[in-house]
């Protein structure tokens, strides 16, 4: 079974006990025996081609032996690009090979990734961790984000810790000895949903082990003043001076202009607003890691599966006649409503085969009005065939 949504992760029985758990910010564990199902995700042979292969930017890997970083240039080619023969290395020494934003070099994983995104609607990234030796590569800790961790590889114990660290805006390290509340052992197939904030630690068993980390961002209150103060700019009273050496009666006519001028901004706005425009704004996927298609009608045979750039479901207008501008991630890309129906669709199913795609749209599969959408959506690097 491949592992393309949210519900396939943790799955279908899961989801809902997963989705209580993360609204209400506490932890969970699931326990589960899906070691081929995860390994789809990331082969053994994916991680070892993209070390052999030198397909590990400088900018994406850190290596971690006892807690202790390494410079880059002791695993880094002339290019900063991880060395083919690193791999050698991080087993002699016991080391942790991390890569940031594995989705991006994955393509099964920078799929799933956009999907969780949709499902939950909040910025989700994911790094991968490679244990070669017993030792852990953090000290007890917590994080500025939720997380979500997936066994692929090997078993890791994970412990969690009092006390929780309040909604915090930055990761660090426990300031004191932290109180052991919990502990388990992750094998193939387990997750592990840590709030942010959550004092965790974690201990290879069986290395080396692999597991993957998908980190949650989730908006906060302090994202939403800092998009009321985009909003602030269009209002007259809030973009005059504040008056610093105003005194007596001057003064109080300012501040309570000020006062006024906030309030009826507030009124004016909702936290509805505030999330269609975080949809809006979030760029999509980047498609180049995912094969993006290229022109020609050849490519888009009937049984060819069909996936969506966006990280976000959005109000695409397919109820609109004609071409419209529709704004993505801060681009705005001219679409014809054939263009943005098919669009939708692919997005609302995750994959769908050209056939399927062209029968829901009333169209036959060889139409050349879907070929030449599906073309302009691909040339757009809004949509790719799936790998």
């Amino acid at each position: 079974m491949a592992l393309l949504t949210l519900g396939d992760l943790v799955t279908p029985e899961g989801v809902a006990a997963f989705l209580e758990r993360f609204a209400a910010k506490t932890c969970w564990h699931q326990a589960a025996a899906r070691a081929a199902e995860v390994d789809t995700l990331l082969p053994w042979c994916v991680i070892e081609g993209l070390v052999a292969n030198g397909l590990i930017p400088a900018d994406s890997f850190r290596v971690v032996v006892n807690g202790n970083e390494l410079s880059s240039t002791m695993y880094g080619d002339a290019r900063g690009r991880l060395r083919s023969d690193a791999m050698v290395g991080f087993a002699a020494q016991g080391a942790t090979l991390i890569i940031t934003d594995i989705g991006a070099l994955v393509p099964a994983i920078g799929e799933l990734t956009a999907a969780m995104e949709r499902d939950l609607r909040c910025k989700v990234n994911v790094n991968c961790y490679v244990t070669f030796g017993a030792a852990s590569a953090f000290l007890a800790h917590h994080d500025c984000h939720d997380v979500l961790c997936v066994q692929i590889h090997g078993v890791k114990r994970w412990r969690t810790y009092d006390p929780v660290v309040a909604f915090p805006v930055s990761s660090g390290r426990s300031g004191s000895k932290p109180v052991l509340v919990w502990e388990g052992l992750m094998t193939p197939g387990d997750l592990l949903y840590l709030p942010r904030g959550v004092i965790h630690a974690a201990v290879p068993e069986r290395p080396p082990s692999v597991h993957l980390t998908f980190g949650i961002s989730e908006a906060t209150g302090i994202d939403f003043i800092q998009w009321l103060a985009a909003k602030a700019k269009d209002v007259e009273a809030l973009r005059r001076d504040m008056g610093a050496i105003l005194t007596g009666r001057d003064r109080a006519v300012r501040d309570q202009e000020l006062a006024s001028a906030l309030r009826a901004l507030l009124d004016e706005v909702t936290v509805a607003d505030f999330f269609g425009d975080q949809d809006q704004e979030r760029l999509p996927l980047p498609l180049a890691a995912l094969r993006a298609c290229q022109s020609g009608a050849g490519l888009f045979l009937p049984e060819a599966e069909l996936i969506s750039a966006l990280r976000r479901r959005l109000d695409l207008g397919v109820d609109l006649t004609g071409e419209i501008l529709v704004s993505i991630g801060k681009r705005q890309y001219r679409l014809s409503q054939l263009s943005r129906r098919a669009l939708a669709e692919i997005t609302r199913h995750q994959r769908i085969t050209v056939a399927a795609l062209a029968a829901t749209l009333d169209c036959e599969a060889e139409d050349r009005a879907i070929a030449a959408s599906l073309e302009d959506l691909a040339g757009k690097s809004l949509i790719a065939i799936a790998t």
